[in-house]
């Protein structure tokens, strides 16, 4: 399986297969979007499926009603909050995937090489900071966000909050009502129109981006599947050096995964907030987040360079997905053009992400490939459910059947 990525970039180093024509009625890039159905016509031909996102990196600048708010990065954050989003997000939806592949002699909605879909990547509301917004979209937010209180009989506020995680008190639990309200309402708008409208019958995912109690019951509500992404080793402290790029990293911050639970990676670990735990990322730890008899999908998981135990990062969560019963993973692996696989082999942003040109990478992609092929791990049957009540407490309960939850 592979999944297919950023395919509506309209950065000009990037062009995806749509044109920015800053219109309400979306332009498919032909020569791009040849390549792209060329690639999956072939993929297909190798028995190899397709995920999708369906919106990543298109741009709303200068498009009618939208431009105004948002453009470039910021675009999807107005999928939840403007019906005018959710109109541009169905056409651009419908101009693709309605679109027949002159390989295949299908459209990519009627194909059965599509097996998952994700309506939008990552940029919830929960991540969302004003700071970088444009003021229509801060007096908008304020307005909508006032009227909400007010239906409640809540007083309302001056300002709106600059981030969800600057909030605190009643207005956090009011901004989380909010913020879910409006997440779940799209989300299963898109999810509706995809099935109901254009008739695709693959699982329909998304909400793959932070793993918390809030977007939790977001998949639970408006998801087919848990889907999810998490790196254990990311380095984000970036520097520039002689040769144009670098890294600087604390290495007890990032103990390798099979060194996780050492007693001197515990004794060690550095924390820049109190609530920093070298356990926050730790792939097997997902099995508490896991639903029960559930499908479970984690479609971005990457261990980058330079940090150590990347020759395990493979064969280790190939087991654990293995044991766990996951039911798709997607190594994220960037490359911005073909020169990674040879001669661009620089550290840095987005090379970073790439095994093209890594050895020890590629050898645990091997070896996890190989624990799959021949089954040499079989799924563990359930062994205990939490059941999360109103006060966030947990209660452990021993399954006896699927039809305990």
């Amino acid at each position: 399986m592979v999944r297919i990525h950023s395919v509506d970039s309209m950065q000009d180093w990037a062009p995806g297969i749509f044109v920015q024509n800053g219109s309400t009625t979306p332009q498919l890039n032909p020569d791009k979007l040849d390549r792209l159905e060329y690639f999956i016509a072939k993929l297909k031909s190798k028995g190899i499926y397709v995920t999708i996102d369906m919106f990543h990196l298109y741009d709303f600048k200068n498009i009618p009603g939208l431009g105004e708010y948002a453009e470039g990065y910021n675009s999807p954050y107005l999928l939840p909050l403007l019906p005018q989003a959710l109109d541009m997000w169905k056409k651009i939806a419908d101009t693709w995937l309605s679109h027949v592949n002159p390989y295949t002699g299908l459209a990519l909605k009627n194909d059965p090489v599509l097996v998952g879909v994700s309506p939008w990547n990552e940029a919830l509301l929960q991540n969302m900071s004003l700071s970088g917004m444009k003021a229509p979209l801060r007096d908008y937010l304020l307005q909508d966000f006032n009227q909400y209180l007010a239906s409640l009989g809540k007083p309302t506020i001056t300002n709106f909050p600059v981030s969800y995680w600057d909030a605190w008190g009643e207005i956090k639990d009011q901004l989380t009502a909010y913020y879910s309200n409006k997440t779940i309402n799209v989300s299963n708008a898109m999810r509706t129109y995809l099935k109901d409208q254009l008739g695709i019958n693959a699982p329909i995912g998304g909400l793959n981006y932070l793993i918390s109690p809030n977007v939790n019951y977001w998949r639970d509500q408006a998801s087919d599947v848990y889907e999810t992404h998490a790196y254990y080793q990311f380095s984000n402290q970036r520097f520039t050096d002689s040769i144009g790029s670098g890294y600087q990293y604390h290495p007890l911050k990032e103990p390798r995964l099979s060194m996780a639970f050492n007693s001197a990676t515990a004794a060690n670990y550095p924390k820049d907030w109190p609530t920093d735990t070298h356990f926050g990322t730790y792939y097997p730890a997902l099995s508490f987040r896991q639903p029960y008899a559930e499908p479970f999908l984690l479609t971005e998981f990457q261990d980058t360079q330079p940090f150590k135990g990347r020759e395990e990062v493979g064969i280790f969560n190939g087991a654990i997905g293995a044991y766990q019963g996951w039911d798709m993973m997607n190594r994220y692996s960037f490359g911005r053009d073909a020169g990674d696989g040879y001669n661009n082999l620089k550290l840095g942003a987005p090379e970073e992400f790439s095994i093209a040109g890594e050895p020890l990478a590629i050898m645990s992609e091997t070896e996890a490939s190989v624990i799959f092929c021949n089954e040499a791990i079989q799924a563990a049957s359930p062994k205990f459910v939490f059941v999360w009540n109103a006060h966030g407490l947990a209660t452990k309960v021993q399954p006896r059947k699927a039809t305990l939850m």
